[in-house]
């Protein structure tokens, strides 16, 4: 499956993963924001393909964004290389001063910890309107417009994720 609109002509853009990782759906998000076309490799949850052991064989987890043949790992390792290598494309996905980018770092890591895993520890499904929804329940919203400008909370110089 190809989606996307745009890629530097002779580039190979693939994301293997799952449609419903909250981590592959960040990749993906990612990379339409960019407007890159990259093609989706599905793979089924509990089985790990040859190209999913050979891209990430550390790990042997998605997402594995694959790009002219060279695999990357770990969805914030991806977003940063999307945002490196396609720089002047699209909006950027992380702020450009260095302090707003390592709180949104620290944000994303938080969220990754405290709710989407253990989120998953429970069996429940990842839904992100119901997350968004339980972050004033569990505080999260509060505390993080306690500690960070809203302007770098909210995006207002970057993409939304």
């Amino acid at each position: 499956m190809i989606f996307g609109r745009m890629a530097a002509a002779g580039e190979e853009v693939k994301l293997v993963g799952r449609w419903a990782s909250p981590f592959v759906v960040r990749v993906g998000i990612a990379l339409n924001l960019k407007g890159l076309a990259y093609e989706f490799l599905h793979k089924e949850l509990g089985k790990k393909s040859e190209l999913l052991l050979k891209s990430n064989p550390v790990y042997k987890m998605i997402p594995v964004l694959i790009h002219n043949g060279k695999p990357i790992c770990e969805s914030m390792i991806i977003l940063e290389y999307i945002d490196e290598v396609w720089a002047s494309v699209g909006a950027s996905i992380l702020p450009a001063d260095p302090y707003d980018r390592a709180i949104a770092r620290f944000w994303a890591a938080y969220i990754d910890d405290k709710i989407i895993c253990g989120w998953g520890r429970f069996g429940f499904h990842w839904d992100y309107k119901l997350v968004v929804n339980l972050m004033p329940m569990l505080g999260i919203s509060q505390l993080a417009h306690g500690c960070v400008p809203s302007d770098v909370l909210l995006g207002t110089e970057m993409s939304p994720i």
